[in-house]
């Protein structure tokens, strides 16, 4: 069972925010002893999902926690904007877009063992 044992809420309504956001999580990724490697994905994955934030939602709240599951640690970020999904896409769709184009897990071209 994944508990969260520290907490953050951030309000970001402004391009100024972002910066500030990434140190903070910047620090609880520190702080659980997180990989060099793995600090920067989380920082990239959170820089990109908060621009998105402010230029498609209109600005929101950002969550920042430290889990443990057992003996894992981790840090999970939650970002909740203030936007509506358009029309289209409300319809079915309960939050995701779907791609019309087919999912291949090997590169075009590629046969597979045995055919």
């Amino acid at each position: 069972m994944t508990t969260a044992t520290n907490k953050e809420e951030l309000l970001i309504v402004k391009e100024q925010d972002v910066v500030p956001l990434r140190n903070r999580v910047k620090e609880y990724g520190v702080k659980i002893g997180m990989s060099i490697l793995n600090q920067t994905k989380l920082i990239t994955a959170t820089s990109e999902l908060v621009r998105n934030l402010l230029k498609y939602g209109g600005g929101g709240k950002v969550i920042i926690e430290s889990v443990t599951n057992g003996r894992d640690l981790g840090v999970r970020v939650t970002f909740i904007d203030k936007g509506t999904w358009h029309k289209r896409y409300n319809s079915g769709h309960a939050g995701r877009l779907q791609h019309r184009k087919k999912f291949r897990p090997w590169p075009a071209g590629y046969k597979k063992a045995g055919k």
